[in-house]
This record gives structure tokens, C-alpha cells and sequence, in this order.
């Protein structure tokens, strides 16, 4: 009995692929070294082909461009286009007008941190493999909203507002994408439950038919960009202190730098201004914005990035969508259709 669990040991050591294995397979020395420095290993050879593909194009991408004082890391997730914002339209709604757009020309000097006050920023998350960066940026928009002025502080349900603002039932593509707007649209008058009760999945689902305890309504909530604006990034500071984390786009897709990101401050010199990645603003300093991003807390600075300050960078102020006005809910029953 014993020599056949010998026997069983040997084989499954064997059958470990790990970074001696990968120099004696010949495969480039970074990759190896890679694997050794990080302790990898895998059940297969086989299983770390899926991978291996995802390994090579991190190290091209990061190859092909020389950015200092920020750090990268190879990453073993493919980062498909479906992660995006949806490219086709940028609607406006509400543009900024009136006395806020004099106010917010105020300079914001020093810095601002939303993650300083409790429950106004909750806890990075994983959009996984599902094109719903819009829901997470307008979700944690709406989570300020939410846990203002209350002691149970909740997370909200991506997955309801993925699933009741895609078509049919809305504009919205589901995991192929959508805006930001019409999450708040959907928010003055339908259901946004908490996340306990309406966990994410990543995939498509149907919009809830039965009442569903609502945490918060939408009273309104305007657009800016530098479209129309060209002090429109100025105005961001302003705007992030007086109403609370901002849901913008940014560029991830012309470099693709961003996907490897590990820390620093960004440059607005590494990426382009095509918006394809839904984002939301929770603090700011004199140099860099502190950006919320959905891909993880292993990505970038625990889950945020710092992006460079005053030069629109990665399109920063392409496509900002904030609330002006909502109000908490003590989980009112309301419907999600």
C-alpha cells in the first residue's frame, strides 16, 4: 500500500509543471524567470499553455514601451474588448450649466480622499470576464448615495442593473457593454437592491419580476466633457468633493498598458483618448487621481490607479457622468421592470 502511494506521489510530482521544467522546455528565459520568482506552478504542462499565450502578451505590450517611474507586472488574465464601455455614442445628459459650472472653475488645491470616510467608498471588486465596467462605475457612484447618513453600509447589486438596464428592458448591452447614464436613469424610478441579496455572476440574467428592497433613488445626475467644455477637467475636483465618486472613461485599449499597471502614476503620455473602460474618480492630489477600477484588488494599487492630473489624461474628462441629488432608501420595495 504504501509503495503505491509512492508510486501515486511520483507520478503527480511528475506531472507539476514548474519553473525547472519550463527552462528544461526551452521556452524564453522570462518566462521561466517569471515563474520562479513568483513561485508558479501548475497541475500540467497542458494547463499552463491556457495561460502561457496571456504571459507573451503582457511581455510584448510591456516591451514595446518605456514609461518611467511607473511599475508593471505580467499578467496571466486575458483582458478581452468586451470589458469596455461601449464606443458608439457618448450621450449627454444634463450638461453642466448654470451656477455649479462658475463654481466648480474654484481651484481645489491640496488633496481629497473619499476612502478616508466610512462606507463612502466600499471594497474593489471583479468584473470577471463580462463587459459591465459601466455597472461598477455607476454603482459605486450610487453606493456614495446610498451609505450616506446611514449605519448599515451595503454594497449594491451589479447584476440587478446589468440585467434590468440591457435590452430589452433598457439601452444597455449587458456583458457586451453600455453607459454609465442609464443606470441613473434606471435608478430615480426602478429597484437597485444590495449585493447580498443580488450577488454579481458575470453573465446575463433576467431582470427580477418581484419586488425588491431599493437602498437608493436617483433625484438627478448631469454629464461633462471636453467636447463641450474645454475646462472640463478642471471642473472634475470640484465636482468629485461636492457630489461624491465620479463615474468617467478612460483609454485602456491604444497601449494597453493599463492592464498591466502595478503602480505609480500614470502618464497621460501612455495611453490614448478613445474611452472604452468605465472607471469612477474617489479622491484626487495636486499630481494624480485616485481611480476605483473593477479588475480586481490584485491589479494595480490594491484595485486603484493613479492617474496623471491636468492633461486629460487617457481621456479622463471625455466622458464624466455624476449625481447631483438622491436620497437613501430604507430598503422601500420597488420594482426592477
Amino acid at each position: 500500500m504504501l509503495f503505491v502511494l509512492f508510486l501515486l506521489s511520483l507520478v503527480m510530482t511528475d506531472a507539476v509543471f514548474h519553473s525547472q521544467h519550463c527552462f528544461e522546455s526551452k521556452r524564453p528565459e522570462w518566462m521561466c524567470n517569471y515563474m520562479k520568482s513568483n513561485d508558479r506552478m501548475y497541475p500540467s504542462e497542458s494547463e499552463f499553455k491556457k495561460i502561457e499565450n496571456n504571459l507573451i502578451r503582457s511581455h510584448t505590450v510591456l516591451a514595446s514601451y518605456k514609461v518611467k517611474n511607473v511599475s508593471f507586472a505580467l499578467s496571466e488574465e486575458v483582458f478581452v474588448p468586451n470589458h469596455h464601455l461601449r464606443k458608439h455614442r457618448l450621450k449627454k445628459t444634463n450638461p453642466l450649466t448654470g451656477p455649479h459650472k462658475l463654481l466648480s472653475l474654484k481651484r481645489s488645491r491640496g488633496r481629497f480622499d473619499w476612502r478616508r470616510y466610512h462606507g463612502a467608498v466600499t471594497p474593489i471588486k471583479n468584473q470577471g470576464p463580462c463587459g459591465s465596467c459601466y455597472t461598477f462605475a455607476a454603482s459605486a457612484a450610487l453606493e456614495f448615495w446610498s451609505n450616506l447618513h446611514r449605519r448599515d453600509k451595503h454594497s449594491l447589486s451589479e447584476q440587478i442593473v446589468l440585467d434590468c438596464t440591457s435590452k430589452p428592458l433598457g439601452e444597455n448591452y449587458g456583458c457586451e457593454g453600455g453607459w454609465v447614464e442609464e443606470i441613473f436613469d434606471y435608478a430615480k424610478t426602478h429597484a437597485v437592491g444590495a449585493y447580498l441579496n443580488y450577488p454579481y455572476h458575470a453573465s446575463n440574467g433576467s431582470c427580477p419580476t418581484s419586488l425588491v428592497p431599493s437602498r437608493v433613488q436617483v433625484l438627478g445626475h448631469r454629464s461633462l466633457s471636453t467636447y463641450d467644455d474645454q475646462y472640463a477637467e478642471r471642473r472634475l475636483a470640484y465636482i468629485i468633493r461636492r457630489f461624491g465618486p465620479t463615474a468617467i472613461g478612460i483609454d485602456v485599449g491604444t497601449t494597453e498598458l493599463l492592464f498591466y499597471y502595478n503602480g505609480g502614476i500614470f502618464p497621460g503620455d501612455a495611453c490614448g483618448k478613445n474611452i472604452d473602460h468605465a472607471v469612477t474618480i474617489v479622491g484626487y492630489t495636486p499630481t494624480y487621481w485616485i481611480i476605483k477600477n473593477s479588475w480586481g484588488k490584485k491589479w494595480g494599487v490594491n484595485g486603484y490607479l493613479y492617474l496623471e492630473r491636468g492633461v486629460n489624461a487617457c481621456g479622463v474628462a471625455n466622458y464624466v457622468n455624476f449625481i447631483t441629488k438622491a436620497k437613501p432608501l430604507p430598503n422601500v420595495p420597488k420594482t426592477c421592470i
